[in-house]
Order: C-alpha cells, then structure tokens, then sequence
C-alpha cells in the first residue's frame, strides 16, 4: 500500500493506495516542519490517520509538503512519519517538486502552486531544475490567495472598493478596522486570513473592480516569475491550487496577454500523485 500527502499551508490531504487505484483519503491540518515539530507533527498524524489505517500493509509514504525543501525540515517529517509506520519506505518532499510531478509527470514543463500561496519551477522531467522564489506573502507570494487577499484588505481598509462590496464585506466579516489590523499583524497565521477574502470575492467577478484586482495579481505573478525562466513560450504552463482553479477563466485571461501556453489547471495535485506514483510503480 502507498500512503501520499501533499501538506500546503491550510491543510494536508491524505491518500492511500494499491499498485492499481486510490483506496481512501483523508484531511488534516497543515502540517509545515517551519512551525510544527515531529512531535506535533506524529500527534496529528496518529490523531486523525493512523487509527483507520492497517499500518502494516503500508510498504512506502511519501509526504510532499511546503517547508520541505532543506534537508533539516524533511527530517522533521521524516521522523515523524517513521516513528508510526515502522515498515514503509519514507520520502519527503517539497510541495512544489509534488506540483510538478502531479502537473507534468515525467514531461519538462513549468509548474506553479497558486493557493493560500505560491510557488513555481522549471522542471525537466525529473527534477526542478530551476526556481524563482516566491519570497513569501509578506515580500511576494504572487497570484496567490495571500496576495489577493492582502490587496482587497488595503483597498477595504482604504474604502476604495465599490460601495456595495464595502457593506458586504462588513456584513460578512462583522470586523472593525482594529481588528482587521490585529489579525494581519499580531494573530498566526495571517497569511490564511488574507487567503479567506477570496472566498467573499469569488461572488463578484463580474465587478471590474475586483476582476481587474485579481488579473493585477495574477499578472505580477507572470512577470516576476513564470516569464523569467528561459524558453517559457516553448513550454507548457501548468497550475494547481485553489485559486487557480477558482479563478481559471482570469488566469487564462492574463496567460494569454503574456503570450504563455497553459496547460493542466487543478484544484489539488493529488489526483495527478497518484497517477504518477501507481505509474512508477508499476513501471
């Protein structure tokens, strides 16, 4: 049996597998080695995996995750991972090398997470070959849900939005301006927070003001990052994450103006980690 996770900043989805087709899934929180220790990490895990599991008849995990890239946070997770299924292979991973490989296989291509948020590379086929960093949500996140959110807040804060967007919001999110400020700049996580407005924008597309503030967002992340590596007219473009799939008719909107072909746009890698791991398997 195959157990694969892909851990983003929100959650982490969970799926187990034969050689042939996927067998049951699960979600937990979050799990990023930058904030959690392999305690906490191995107590989710145990809490919420682990008990509707045979943990025998697992052979092989790989957890795929933001945080993984260095080799002292994979550890983190791997010893996590290792104290509860004693009898299986472990490999750890960034979440992006999983982006790529669920979005083009063992294809080159140019692969980018646009979700709470974002990432991309270059990838050959079989390794990242090439990554613009995406700086986080306080210096960067491009295109991301972080990203968005934080120019919706500052035009909300601004009351720069439309008059009918302003109330809505507020009727929505029933907070002050102070408290706005105190969840960006004292409570964790505010990275989610700024996300969660794209759930409130989705319900007015058809406003320029928020279509344009997004397609802002997503041709930022163009310009500063997925044209930047060579040859990216040669090659497909792909994306995964909720945002991208949310707002794919806008992606593909400023795709098109910066004369870049995309290919797969997914809401989450997992079907395609899956396909590429019964696939190697198999092979």
């Amino acid at each position: 049996m195959i157990l694969i996770a892909d851990s983003g900043s929100t959650k982490t989805e969970w799926s187990l597998c034969n050689e042939i087709t996927l067998l049951q899934q699960f979600q937990t929180t979050g799990l990023n080695p930058f904030f959690s220790d392999e305690h906490y990490i191995a107590d989710v895990i145990q809490k919420n995996i682990v008990s509707s599991l045979d943990i025998n008849s697992i052979t092989s995990v790989h957890f795929y995750g933001a945080g993984c890239l260095f080799e002292e946070q994979k550890n983190i997770v791997k010893k996590a991972c290792t104290s509860l299924f004693k009898k299986a292979a472990h490999t750890v991973e960034s979440d992006l090398l999983g982006a790529a490989r669920a979005l083009c296989g063992q294809e080159a291509g140019i692969a980018c997470i646009l979700g709470t948020g974002s990432n991309s590379c270059f990838y050959d086929g079989k390794n990242i070959v090439k990554n613009i960093s995406s700086l986080g949500y306080i210096l960067g996140d491009e295109g991301s849900g972080a990203h968005i959110g934080k120019m919706f807040i500052r035009a909300y804060l601004r009351k720069d939005l439309p008059e009918e967007i302003q109330a809505a919001f507020f009727d929505k999110c029933k907070l002050s301006d102070e408290e706005i400020m105190h969840k960006v700049y004292h409570e964790l996580n505010p990275n989610r927070f700024l996300s969660s407005c794209t759930r409130f924008m989705v319900n007015y597309l058809q406003n320029d003001f928020i279509s344009n503030l997004i397609k802002k967002s997503f041709s930022e992340s163009f310009t500063n990052h997925i044209c930047k590596y060579p040859q990216h007219e040669k090659h497909l473009v792909h994306f995964t994450g909720s945002v991208a799939f949310i707002f794919k008719d806008l992606l593909s909107q400023i795709a098109a103006q910066h004369k870049v072909r995309i290919g797969n746009i997914t809401r989450s890698p997992m079907e395609g980690l899956i396909k590429f791991h019964t696939q190697l398997k198999k092979a």
